[in-house]
């Protein structure tokens, strides 16, 4: 893993418990207008359609715990920074005013160090790989990804 994936996982993080309640209700209004319909559409599919999502939801639940497992890991300092990037992703002007740093460089080379932590303890981890298949299978992270690395090149 590389910074910039870390940067789209913490990024992902706030979206990932709306994106499972997304899940639930397109689950429940799958199972729920399932019936005669103008199209056929078999029980088996249906049932494999609802149970492909309820598997995404489980790993996108298991992906917010490595996340936090990972995050708990960091020291004191960089977990606060990640939290607080985590949960409300703050502007480097109100990054720099919770944190009292004087400086905006200063401020992003702190953020950039909490990543650089973040990122080596995500590479030691056991969840190496499942953060890598996540990152590349989850559409959305995908896109993040994506926009991450284009946002990295033109900027």
């Amino acid at each position: 893993m590389v910074i910039n994936d870390a940067k789209v996982l913490i990024s992902a993080y706030r979206f990932i418990e709306k994106n499972c309640n997304l899940i639930n209700e397109f689950v429940y209004k799958h199972a729920i207008n399932f019936g005669p319909s103008p199209e056929y559409c078999s029980t088996y599919d249906v049932t494999n359609n609802i149970i492909n999502l309820i598997e995404r939801k489980n790993r996108l639940i298991n992906l917010k715990l490595m996340i936090d497992e990972l995050v708990s890991g960091l020291n004191k300092t960089d977990k606060l920074i990640i939290l607080s990037k985590m949960r409300f992703d703050l502007s480097m002007k109100s990054f720099c005013q919770m944190f009292q740093i004087p400086s905006m460089r200063t401020a992003f080379r702190r953020l950039q160090t909490a990543l650089e932590h973040f990122t080596i303890h995500a590479n030691n981890s056991p969840y190496k790989e499942k953060l890598e298949y996540l990152l590349d299978n989850e559409h959305w992270i995908v896109a993040m990804r994506r926009e991450q690395v284009e946002k990295n090149v033109c900027g």
